[in-house]
This record gives C-alpha cells, structure tokens and sequence, in this order.
C-alpha cells in the first residue's frame, strides 16, 4: 500500500494554496511548477512565492526539498529576458538551463524539442548497435523474432510522441529518426546496407517513423475528445497504411521491390513464408549481381556471365537467365503457374 498511501498523502501538495499564475503537476515524488509572468521581476517573485509555499509544506510533512535537484527552464520570445535566468533561494542559487528532462521528455526553452530527438536518437542508436552484434544476417533470430526487437527501438523513437509529433513535418528532424529505424529494419531483414529507407521497411513490414509518430498523436487527440478508442485506433492504423502505400507507390526509391511487392496491405497479412538473408536478395536486388558489383565499382561489367547481351540484375536472374531455367521449369510446374515479378 506504500504507492497508494504515498499518493494519499502528497496529493495535498498539489491543492495548497498559490497565485493564479502558478499550476503544480505531480507525478511520483516529483512536482513541475508552470509560472506564467509578464517580466523577469515578476517570475523572480512567483518563483520564490512558490518555492517558500511549497517548502513549509514540506517540512510540515517531514520531508525536505531537494534544492540541488531542482531545475529550471524559461519559455520566453523576449528578447531582453535575462539568459541564463537566475534566483537566489537562501544559499542555492537557481539557474535556468536550455533543457531540462521532465518524465522522460526534453524541454528546451523553444519548445522545439530538437534536444528530446536528438536524446531519443543516441540512445536508439546504442540500442541497435548491441542488437546488431547478435542479429547477424545468416544466423540468430528469424523475422518474426526480430520485428519484435525493432519495436524495442520504435519504443525509445516514439516516447513521448503525442506532444511533438509534428516536429517531424520538418524533413531535418524525420531524416535523424528514419535513419536510425532504417539501421534497426536492416537487422530485422537481414539486408546489405546499401539497402533504402522505403524497400527495406516494407519488407521489414515497419511503417515510417513519422507516420507511427502522427498516429500516436491523432490517437491521443482522439481520446482526449472522447471517442472509442477501439474504433479510433483501428481508423488511424488504416489512415497510416494508406499515407504509407501512397508514398510506396509513388517514390523513386525501390522501384524492384516495388515490382515484387506493389501491395503493402497484402504483404502485411500474409499467413506465410519469412524473409531471411538469401529472399532478401530477390526482393532487394542486392547482392552478387554484376548489374549491381558494377554500381558499386566491384565488376568490370554489368551483363550476364551466361546471356551475354543480357543485364544481370535480380530480374533477370530470377526470371529470364538460360542459366537457371531449369530450377525455373521445376518451380512453376509444382505452383503451377509461370513465374513473373508481378505474379508475387
């Protein structure tokens, strides 16, 4: 009963008396203070109104303030406000800083959340670096296990989406996050590197990370204004499919992949087959193609070893090589139907 006793007890903190421009939020044992003010004279007084109000009832309790731990942030557009913001209270003095960690979430004194991301970023990072070093391409987990491992690093992405989702509008700040989704999606697919954003994502069966964050917050918004939230996050599930699938269809980048797999919907409800390191060069067209060692100044030439006159790309491997036409006829006569990209 400790939490709830707890709980019981410091909930009279939140109700003590305060000027009308000071809101105090709880959560734990830790209290945030919201002053409005008009001028640095002002906010200096409110603060050390709140700080003195706050500290008898403290000590009424028998408990104490932690001075040393407390941190401040101003959100101001005034040019001539004092940075950094100082208070004298007793011996302390208090200090504003550009940011500040309040719940998990980085508060920079723009509101722009730039640090939170950033913060989010490295430490995803790290997150996909430890699981690189088991998830390596031809042996640990297979896919299923693997997706759940990336939804360990869209966790880290997406804490706190719900109140700066729309930051990500701004392409710099999508560009950080994709960039760590798409190293963690490489892992899940077991892909080259030199794998995109969109084709690897698809095939990793991972929705951008902008539009998980837009959703998160839509759903948020929705709960706040009452509806059910069965209903909402179904809708919102399928809003981000369909935004997800118009941009698949109409990007420029894996357009092979693209060809294999033109329905996301489709691909995503499959009851059957995983993808792993070798499928994954068909559906990539990354791998021991000359078409694609030549890209990469790896071979002399493009074109086929077998098909001379032929590029030697995934779908002419697969497809169209004399050289494979064998394992080809067996494959279609036990599907029963001629094998074609389109045909996936």
């Amino acid at each position: 009963m400790g939490p709830d006793l707890w709980n019981a007890n410091y909930d009279e903190l939140l109700e003590i008396p305060l000027p009308k421009q000071v809101q105090l939020t709880g959560f734990a044992d830790d209290v945030a203070a919201t002053i409005v003010a008009d001028s640095a004279e002002e906010t200096e007084l409110l603060v050390w109104s709140t700080i003195d109000t706050v500290e008898d009832w403290l000590e009424q309790h028998r408990l104490k303030l932690a001075k040393q731990k407390t941190e401040m942030v101003v959100l101001t557009r005034q040019k001539r406000f004092p940075k950094p913001f100082k208070v004298d209270i007793g011996e302390t003095t208090l200090t504003s800083t550009r940011a500040l960690r309040y719940l998990g979430v980085m508060i920079d004194d723009k509101l722009s959340f730039r640090e939170h991301l950033e913060s989010a970023c490295i430490r995803a990072s790290k997150t996909v670096s430890s699981l690189s070093r088991f998830l390596t391409n031809t042996i640990g987990p297979r896919t299923k296990k693997r997706r759940v491992l990336l939804e360990v690093v869209h966790s880290i992405l997406l804490y706190g989406a719900e109140i700066w989702a729309d930051i990500l509008k701004q392409k710099t700040y999508r560009r950080k996050m994709a960039a760590v989704q798409r190293r963690g999606a490489l892992r899940v697919t077991c892909a080259y590197r030199t794998v995109s954003e969109a084709p690897v994502l698809v095939i990793a069966g991972a929705a951008p990370i902008d539009l998980l964050a837009f959703e998160r917050a839509k759903l948020y918004n929705a709960k706040m204004n009452g509806d059910n939230s069965n209903e909402a996050r179904a809708r919102l599930k399928k809003e981000t499919l369909c935004e997800w699938q118009n941009r698949w269809t109409s990007g420029e980048a894996g357009r092979w992949t693209e060809r294999l797999i033109p329905d996301i919907s489709v691909w995503l409800s499959r009851k059957h087959g995983e993808t792993d390191f070798y499928l994954n060069q068909l559906l990539t067209g990354h791998d021991q193609f000359n078409a694609y060692l030549f890209k990469m100044s790896l071979h002399p030439t493009p074109t086929c070893k077998y098909c001379p006159d032929k590029i030697d790309d995934a779908e002419h491997t697969f497809f169209e090589c004399d050289r494979w036409k064998d394992y080809r006829s067996s494959t279609e006569e036990i599907i029963g139907a001629r094998l074609s990209p389109r045909a996936w």
